[in-house]
């Protein structure tokens, strides 16, 4: 017995990896892996404009993976880039560029986002009183 294409109905699923065949019946059919959606992650850069740059060049140097920039965001589409693991590379990022004592990483759903902390102040180098040429030599 031939059935038609018409007596078949699609459903997609909010996910959209699988396509599922049934029949008017409700019969069970098949299934078709159609696509992966791509990960539409997010970096908000904060209040630091000026390394915008060096976090995208950082970013396809480690995960291999382009970032477009826009306003004070990148954006990154990847297959299999978690966004733990991009939260992970970009605390890798504030760490090597020694800004751990001024910034923080978070990870809010798929934009990691680098904050910065309140009321921080630059610690200011305390000099010592050198010790007088003559004191040294005196003796």
């Amino acid at each position: 017995m031939h059935q038609s294409a018409s007596a078949f109905r699609v459903r997609c699923f909010p996910i959209h990896t699988v396509l599922i065949l049934e029949n008017l019946r409700s019969e069970w059919v098949g299934y078709f892996a159609v696509w992966k959606p791509k990960n539409k992650l997010q970096v908000d850069l904060g209040d630091l404009q000026g390394e915008k740059e060096r976090l995208s060049s950082f970013l396809h140097l480690s995960l291999k993976v382009d970032a477009v920039s826009s306003q004070n965001k990148l954006s990154l589409d990847s297959e299999g880039l978690s966004a733990h693991e991009l939260m992970r590379e970009v605390n890798k990022f504030v760490y090597r560029r020694n800004l751990n004592g001024t910034h923080w990483v978070s990870l809010e759903s798929s934009v990691v986002k680098i904050n910065k902390f309140k009321n921080v102040k630059k610690p200011e180098r305390t000099r010592k009183n050198p010790t007088s040429p003559t004191f040294a030599h005196g003796f």
